[in-house]
């Protein structure tokens, strides 16, 4: 919990506590990176890769890439069918009046819950 002065470190209403992510800085001390790669279910694909580079004695470079693919798994099925329900005053009249979404055949990598997501950062310590 964040009480007293953090509040006007961090923000206002910042009582409920705080997340202050700082993010590695090139160095200097040498060439180096790693790389993680993870697979799992519904298709999943998760990659990252850190590289930092000391160009010389003024001059370091970090650079990391990240990227998650992943199936949905929340089934969208085609609803083709028209609303029959005349208490609410939906009556057939042979036009489908559902939200075209539900007209087209959809993948599993085009569900509502699939991750495809990636991102890069780039540093200079000069």
């Amino acid at each position: 919990m964040l009480r007293g002065p953090q509040g006007t470190l961090f923000g206002r209403n910042s009582t409920g506590g705080d997340v202050n992510l700082i993010s590695a800085k090139p160095d200097f001390s040498g060439n180096y990176g790693k790389a993680n790669i993870e697979l799992g279910n519904y298709n999943r694909k998760q990659a990252s890769i850190v590289q930092n580079v000391a160009v010389n004695d003024m001059l370091a470079l970090r650079a990391t890439y990240m990227l998650v693919r992943r199936d949905g798994d929340a089934n969208r099925m085609r609803d083709l069918s028209e609303a029959n329900a005349p208490a609410y005053g939906w009556i057939p009249d042979g036009i489908h009046h559902v939200d075209q979404r539900f007209n087209n055949k959809v993948g599993k990598k085009d569900y509502y819950t699939n991750q495809d997501q990636w991102a890069v950062r780039v540093g200079v310590n000069y």
